[in-house]
């Protein structure tokens, strides 16, 4: 799992579950705000079939959370 230090300077602590195929649960209680990825193929993420491209939390979060970093 990658993760981006600067973000919890940013934004406070963040706390993730990770569930099969990759879907996640990102929760940051400082901004009152829970974030849920669904992931399609779980079956086949379990199976190591079809992986796709990797999946980047980092990334992801950065993406989610560029607009509060802007204000």
């Amino acid at each position: 799992i990658e993760i981006d230090t600067g973000l919890s300077e940013r934004f406070g602590g963040i706390s993730m579950a990770a569930g099969a195929g990759d879907q996640r649960l990102y929760l940051i209680p400082a901004l009152d705000l829970v974030i849920a990825r669904q992931a399609s193929g779980i079956l086949q993420a379990l199976l190591r079939r079809n992986r796709g491209p990797q999946w980047s939390d980092a990334e992801f979060l950065r993406l989610a959370l560029r607009s509060l970093d802007r204000q």
